[in-house]
């Protein structure tokens, strides 16, 4: 079951790679709407748009890193799950 789960925060992190929306939470998915939002208004009235930029990109990173750190902790208990019932196998008598 835990293969899964970490197929499909591979997934949502190949999505948000892809600056896909779909696996982001409200409030990230909101912070682009908004940054986005602010650069076009700025765009239009011929200014800057780098600051809503730069918070759009740290957006995604912190999206990224989020659901790295939930891959790689689920990684971590499915591998001590695994080496917890081999040690408990080998301990009984005889390997089968």
């Amino acid at each position: 079951m835990s293969s899964r789960k970490i197929a499909r925060l591979t997934q949502q992190l190949d999505a948000i790679r892809g600056r896909e929306l779909w696996p982001l939470t409200a409030a990230e998915q909101a912070r682009i709407a908004r940054d986005a939002t602010i650069g076009a208004a700025r765009a239009g009235r011929s200014g800057s748009t780098a600051a809503a930029d730069r918070r759009i990109e740290e957006t995604w990173r912190k999206a990224e890193a989020r659901v790295q750190a939930e891959a790689q902790a689920l990684a971590a208990k499915e591998a001590a799950e695994v080496t917890a019932k081999a040690a408990a196998k080998a301990g009984r008598k005889g390997w089968f």
